[in-house]
């Protein structure tokens, strides 16, 4: 079951109730910022557990 759907992850309940965070493919390229990246993955995992929380 899809619980939260973002830019750079997603994340899913298994059926047994556990919570599995799944990466979107990354287009890296000219202008690809690693850093920026890694910040933005940060946010949308944050994001996604503090709705998890909330439930």
């Amino acid at each position: 079951m899809l619980i939260y759907e973002g830019e750079h992850i997603t994340v899913t309940r298994r059926d047994d109730g556990t919570y599995h965070p799944n990466f979107r493919p990354i287009h890296t390229g000219p202008g690809f910022n690693v850093a920026q990246y890694a910040t933005d993955v940060a946010n949308e995992l944050m994001w996604a557990l503090e709705g998890l929380v909330e439930n």
